[in-house]
């Protein structure tokens, strides 16, 4: 059920204290999967990294907000590398859906307004990085083109358990999706 009184919309400076209440919103489900910012929040780790957001310049982060009437459900970003000109192309992403709003369709109309943005800016890849034990995820984005880069093996540890973190990436040209999806097949799953 796509969720249409949710309007999504850009981040503003001025919602730092509304990104600071959604995150207080998350439960450790949602946290154990997405932890930017780490594995929990409390008022004040909430409101330090709400305003930290608030404060970025769109040069290094865009950020764009699900809203039902004034509070935020969702928030995702495109993260940039403006000191790295070899990365001039290349935006990562993240993003996040709060517990009760979850399974809405919101988290597909996040993916396509970050994708629409990065074409309008002529960006050549778009990355992730989704942790291998969250099933949910990978058709997910597989469903929006991206396709696996490689997994980082014990890559991080929580309460001494490995988690495994997969890399997949969308091509916004057609030529470059094919090859890389033919350098995957090759590289990553020894086809040839």
């Amino acid at each position: 059920m796509v969720s249409k009184s949710v309007i999504l919309r850009d981040f503003k400076k001025n919602d730092a204290e509304a990104l600071s209440d959604f995150f207080l919103t998350l439960g450790p489900r949602t946290l154990f999967f997405w932890n930017r910012f780490g594995t929990r929040f409390d008022p004040a780790h909430a409101r330090k990294v709400a305003h930290a957001q608030a404060a970025i310049p769109v040069k290094q982060e865009k950020g764009f907000v699900a809203c039902a009437g004034n509070k935020i459900v969702g928030y995702c970003y495109l993260r940039f590398f403006p000191d790295k000109p070899q990365k001039r192309g290349t935006a990562s992403l993240g993003m996040v859906v709060s517990d009760r709003h979850q399974n809405r369709g919101i988290g597909r109309r996040m993916m396509k307004i970050m994708i629409d943005y990065c074409r309008r800016k002529k960006m050549q890849k778009i990355w992730l990085a989704t942790y291998t034990d969250n099933e949910r995820t990978r058709p997910f984005y597989e469903s929006f083109g991206f396709i696996p880069e490689g997994v980082f093996l014990f890559d991080e540890f929580f309460k001494a358990r490995p988690r495994h973190v997969l890399s997949m990436a969308r091509f916004l040209g057609p030529s470059v999706q094919k090859k890389a999806s033919r350098l995957v097949r090759r590289y990553l799953l020894g086809a040839k």
